[in-house]
């Protein structure tokens, strides 16, 4: 089960135990978290083309390949182009929210904005 992460102001988000990306630890249930909430920020219907037919979030394996680190820099550079103040390195990494500088340099934290903005808020998303 994903960690559950109180930002302050009752805002809750998502959180992993450990970074996901190239050379990162990669567990299974961090993978499959990233993996989840970058298929639903995808599946927006104004995010479906930034992928085109190259890359797809079809199936949630939480195996951390070389599609999924590409399809992580691919949403660093959609966030920085897209989300005011936002300023996410392209390295194709996802780390734990609290060992960021603040939620501006998280890919995380700017990525549960877009879940949350357009999906609801499920407390064990691998049952989605």
């Amino acid at each position: 089960m994903p960690k559950i992460h109180d930002v302050g102001a009752g805002v809750r988000m998502y959180n992993v135990s450990h970074a996901v990306g190239d050379g990162m630890p990669n567990s299974k249930e961090d993978v499959l978290l990233v993996q989840w909430m970058l298929k639903v920020h995808f599946n927006r219907a104004d995010k479906k083309a930034m992928l085109g037919q190259v890359w797809k979030m079809e199936t949630l394996t939480g195996t951390c390949s070389q599609e999924l680190i590409e399809i992580i820099k691919i949403y660093q550079y959609d966030a920085n182009l897209n989300i005011r103040g936002a300023r996410l390195k392209l390295d194709g990494k996802i780390y734990p929210i609290q060992v960021c500088p603040g939620l501006n340099q998280s890919p995380l934290a700017l990525l549960n904005l877009s879940v949350a903005g357009h999906s609801k808020f499920y407390k064990a998303p691998a049952k989605d």
